[in-house]
C-alpha cells in the first residue's frame, strides 16, 4: 500500500503468440521471459499483489513458480490474437470483485515482454503518478529510436515526399525535436478512472521516461536476440 492506496501489478501472458511462438515462457538468461516481469514487480515495496492473468496452464504454472499469484486462468476467448488487453485486465477486476471481495485501487500495469524494466522503475513510476493530483494515468516511455521528422511516405507514382507536417527544411539531426515511444513496460492509473474511461491514454496522462536499453519489448526474433546480446554484454563485464 501506497498513500493509502491498494496497487495491483497485473502481468498480461497469453499462451499463443506469432512472431515467437510461447514468447512469454522464451528462454532469457536461464529463465523464461515472463518472469523478470514476476521478478521486478514482486520486488518493488510498493505493489501490494502481483498477480499473472493467462490463458495457459503451463505459463500459470511458470508464474506461480517463480512467486505471481495465479487465481484463475482467462477464457480462452479473451486470448485471442485479435483480444484486447483491456479485456483481459476487466475480466481480472470483476474476477477478483466477485470472487475474492477485493477491490484494488490503482493498477500497474507489466507486460511480460519487457524485461528490463525493474523494481526501480516501477517505483519511481509510481511515486511520480502519486504525486501529480491532475494526472489521470501514467504511461512509460523511451525517446524514439527513429525520428519521425527522418520518415517518408511514398506516393502511387513512387516518389517519396516526407510526412505531412513535417519541416522539409530541417536536416541535422541535432537540429530535430525530440520526440519519444511508448515502451510497453508501465502503465498506471487508478481503476475508477479506467472504469470511467475505458483506456490508459487520456487528456491528463503523464509519462515516466526510460532509457532506450531499459525499454527493450521483445516482440520479433530479433528483439530476443538483441536483449540475449545485451545480457552476455552485462555478464562479460563483471
Amino acid at each position: 500500500m501506497f498513500n493509502g492506496k491498494k496497487i495491483l501489478g497485473l502481468i498480461t501472458a497469453r499462451g499463443g503468440s506469432k512472431g515467437i511462438p510461447w514468447k512469454n515462457i522464451v528462454d532469457l538468461g536461464g529463465k523464461p521471459l515472463i518472469t523478470w516481469t514476476i521478478e521486478a514487480s514482486l520486488k518493488s515495496d510498493l505493489i501490494d499483489r502481483t498477480i499473472v492473468t493467462t490463458d495457459s496452464g503451463e505459463i500459470a504454472e511458470i508464474s506461480k513458480k517463480y512467486g505471481a499469484d495465479v487465481p484463475f486462468l482467462r477464457p480462452p476467448e479473451l486470448a485471442l490474437d485479435e483480444s484486447s488487453s483491456y479485456d483481459a485486465i476487466f475480466h481480472a477486476l470483476d474476477w477478483l470483485k466477485e470472487n475474492e471481495k477485493i477491490e484494488y485501487d490503482i493498477i500497474c500495469l507489466l507486460q511480460p515482454t519487457s524485461p528490463f524494466r525493474d523494481c526501480s522503475h516501477i517505483n519511481e513510476a509510481i511515486e511520480k503518478f502519486m504525486k501529480d493530483d491532475n494526472a489521470l494515468s501514467s504511461i512509460s516511455i523511451c525517446e524514439a529510436v527513429i525520428n519521425p521528422y527522418k520518415m517518408v511516405t511514398v506516393n502511387e507514382n513512387g516518389y517519396i515526399h516526407k510526412l505531412e507536417g513535417i519541416n522539409t527544411k530541417i536536416d541535422r539531426r541535432q537540429d530535430l525535436p525530440r520526440v519519444y515511444q511508448f515502451n510497453g513496460a508501465i502503465y498506471l492509473m487508478r481503476i475508477s478512472d479506467l472504469i470511467t474511461k475505458g483506456h490508459f491514454i487520456t487528456d491528463k496522462t503523464i509519462y515516466y521516461q526510460m532509457d532506450r536499453e531499459s525499454s527493450i519489448d521483445i516482440d520479433e526474433p530479433l528483439d530476443l536476440e538483441y536483449a540475449r546480446y545485451l545480457l552476455e554484454r552485462k555478464i562479460s563485464k563483471t
